[in-house]
């Protein structure tokens, strides 16, 4: 699908279906509707692209305007893919960050996807390790299954 970057238009909301169709539409992990309705209510902002009254990307934030942002679920349907949505409305996320600022400076992370460093570095975001932050860190925690 050819997209005219002029129609396309921005929200700060989704619906969880739209939530839901988007993950699904890149493979990313799947989620119940229970759970998905929590991801939403505990997200500080959600960018969301549409285009020809369709919702076809989102962008969640979870920040305190403070100290520290984490973006996250940076996805542009496949058929939209590479026609500058993600670029809109990654920019779109970042200016919203800087007029929303709480002190002089904030540490805003995120979680690229092997090979779309370039993508994230047009944007003026910087890998790590650097001089100032070092080595990202993460640990990951699975719940315990269920018995009966």
């Amino acid at each position: 699908m050819t997209v005219k970057k002029e129609d396309v238009w921005f929200e700060n909301s989704i619906t969880i279906e739209d939530f839901l169709f988007l993950r699904d539409s890149v493979g990313f992990q799947d989620l119940t509707e229970e759970e998905a309705k929590r991801v939403l209510a505990n997200t500080t902002h959600v960018q969301t692209a549409w285009y020809g009254g369709q919702c076809v990307g989102m962008v969640r934030l979870l920040t305190d305007y403070c100290l520290d942002a984490l973006i996250t679920d940076v996805i542009v349907h496949p058929n939209c893919q590479g026609q500058g949505i993600g670029y809109l409305m990654m920019e779109n996320l970042l200016n919203h960050i800087k007029e929303n600022l709480a002190s002089p400076r904030l540490a805003c992370l995120l979680y690229a996807n092997k090979g779309k460093e370039p993508f994230y570095e047009s944007l003026g975001l910087e890998k790590l390790p650097n001089e100032r932050y070092g080595y990202g860190m993460m640990v990951e925690y699975q719940k315990p299954a269920e018995t009966e």
